[in-house]
């Protein structure tokens, strides 16, 4: 059995962005290299992880398809009240 980690690189910005504009949202993380670090996996090219986020594009557009369309009104819950009792 082989353990994996998944590195996501570009959340951080975003949700404390979205934090201080109240803004609530939810995040979807695409891999776009399975294989880095892996012994004997050969070196990730520019053209794999252009091929890989290609098909990411499909799947996304999937999702989205399928999600948007579910999506009711926005609770009034934290994160759309999120700087009511901050210290600025």
């Amino acid at each position: 059995m082989v353990g994996w980690d998944v590195v996501d690189m570009i959340t951080y910005p975003e949700c404390h962005l979205a934090r201080e504009l109240e803004l609530c949202y939810a995040h979807i993380g695409m891999v776009t290299d399975y294989d880095i670090g892996v012994q004997g996996a050969g070196a990730v090219t520019g053209a794999s992880i252009a091929r890989v986020s290609a098909q990411n594009a499909d799947r996304l557009m999937r999702l989205l398809r399928a999600a948007v369309p579910s999506i009711g009104p926005q609770p009034q819950d934290d994160c759309a009240t999120a700087l009511a009792l901050a210290d600025i």
